[in-house]
């Protein structure tokens, strides 16, 4: 015997959706089929998701879930014409860009849940889930962007791991995002091998950077690697975290304003929040084929407020010492600096920055 029903109206996503519901195999298994169109904005209105802040517009889906013998499979679907994305690259989209999206998800003999993601040919995920102590979390990940050489396979190691092509990523415009996601149960990224074809943010830009990374006793260490950049990066979590760059060499651009970056999102953020502390050293440090010297900078935010604790740029015809503060708490941003030039050469100085025979020899402070 079985039961049905059809033409069912609801409210999904934001907008209209219509369902249809049967029974077979003497009840044993339930079949839904849904399809719809959903609305960013309307929804957004409802749930306070901080990634519903970057969507707009909406998109027909597609829903199939089948239920038999207290297991699940669900598969979503959708080709998201008509949503537009202002991620930062490589997750913006213009409302036209169609990008088939597929989220399944599905329930094991062991309690645990297999979901499977894929985002156009940009990413494909593998995630396994399990509950402890009533409460779901990503027991363990893998993630592959670009066209994979083979077939994506279930992950078989604790932690999220990710690999493969990324063809443009810029660092800018995740903050507010990142500030309002929390933190999340479960484990985070354990290793990455990726290449980022194009990396940009703060008027910088590299080109084929190689990162490989890898966890250790709850710390990130990843390599880089690239025409531009050469170096470590390391994240210590303790207390309020710190981010330590040594870099080998470095070439400064002025691309101007990152493309890549997304439009500005307003998310409520605690404008007294700390940052974690940033540690950045470069051995080699070049603009426009002229090496300026090696440098040092230490900033954070406390209260508020952006400190730059310290900042030495040095090489042999001189020295440039800075430290300073930028208020940005209350919608009006406040700069101040102190700094200290320290010349043993002013004609070579002025040569290394561009500027041959303008003087010759001479020293001072300023």
């Amino acid at each position: 015997s079985s039961v049905g029903s059809r033409g069912l109206a609801a409210n999904i996503l934001g907008g209209p959706a219509t369902l249809e519901v049967k029974s077979s195999n003497g009840g044993r298994q339930i079949d839904v089929k849904a399809s719809g169109k959903a609305d960013m904005d309307t929804w957004r209105d409802t749930y306070a998701l901080p990634l519903l802040r970057y969507l707009h517009g909406g998109s027909p889906w597609n829903l199939r879930v089948t239920v038999q013998d207290k297991r699940y499979d669900a598969l979503f679907a959708s080709d998201l014409v008509g949503l537009t994305s202002d991620l930062p690259a490589p997750f913006a989209k213009n409302a036209a860009d169609s990008i088939a999206l597929r989220f399944e998800q599905k329930s094991s003999d062991n309690g645990n849940e297999h979901v499977s993601v894929k985002y156009g040919e940009l990413a494909d995920a593998e995630l396994l889930r399990s509950q402890e102590a009533g409460i779901w979390a990503i027991r363990r990940g893998a993630v592959l962007f670009g066209k994979p050489e083979r077939p994506m396979r279930a992950p078989n190691r604790d932690g999220i791991w990710i690999e493969g092509d990324i063809p443009w990523l810029s660092l800018e415009g995740w903050g507010p995002l990142l500030e309002m996601a929390g933190e999340g149960e479960g484990p985070g990224v354990s290793g990455a091998d990726l290449v980022i074809q194009k990396l940009t943010g703060y008027a910088q830009s590299a080109e084929n950077v190689w990162v490989n990374m890898h966890s250790s006793n709850g710390m990130l260490f990843a390599k880089l690697v690239s025409p531009q950049i050469n170096g470590d990066v390391i994240w210590q979590p303790q207390d309020k975290g710190a981010l330590v760059v040594r870099l080998k060499n470095m070439v400064v651009s002025d691309i101007g304003p990152d493309a890549g970056a997304g439009k500005p999102v307003a998310i409520p953020a605690d404008e007294n929040a700390d940052s974690p502390g940033f540690h950045i050293y470069v051995d080699h440090i070049s603009y426009k084929n002229k090496h300026l010297g090696k440098m040092e900078l230490q900033a954070k935010r406390r209260a508020g407020t952006w400190l730059m604790e310290n900042m030495d740029l040095v090489n042999p015809d001189g020295k440039l010492t800075a430290d300073g503060k930028w208020l940005t708490a209350g919608g009006a941003a406040q700069t101040q600096v102190n700094f200290k030039l320290e010349i043993k050469d002013a004609g070579k100085t002025l040569t290394r920055y561009g500027y041959p025979n303008s003087v010759k020899e001479g020293g001072g402070k300023l």
